[in-house]
């Protein structure tokens, strides 16, 4: 993402953000992120439009990284494919069909390991 892009849109955000809220412009994977930092992080509406599950992954253990010990991730998609798959891809940018529950420890599981 270009910079000026990124500055304008922390800018624009400004006058809705808590004071204590500080906006880091980047994307999922790349922005600058503290190590073991967060108790929690909250996604929606993005996991569905990156381009592969590969990249959902590397998203999941992006943000997993930024957690504290004990730290939690919640992942909201939406739509879900699961109830409205005839029309899911209409948005050009819905890449992945994703439905719910979708939690981010079983999205980084290894892929010999069974789902529960």
């Amino acid at each position: 993402m270009d910079q000026a892009l990124r500055q304008a849109d922390v800018r624009g955000c400004d006058e809705y953000r808590h004071r204590g809220v500080r906006a880091v412009p980047g994307g999922i994977v790349d922005a600058e992120l503290p190590r073991g930092y967060f108790d929690g992080v909250f996604v929606s509406n993005v996991l569905e439009h990156l381009p592969s599950q590969d990249a959902v992954g590397a998203a999941l253990a992006r943000i997993g990284e930024s957690l504290a010990a004990g730290g939690r991730t919640d992942a909201v998609t939406g739509p879900n494919f699961r109830y409205c798959a005839r029309g899911y891809f209409d948005c050009a940018d819905h890449t992945l069909a994703l439905t719910l529950p979708l939690s981010p420890s079983t999205c980084m599981r290894p892929a010999s390991t069974s789902p529960r």
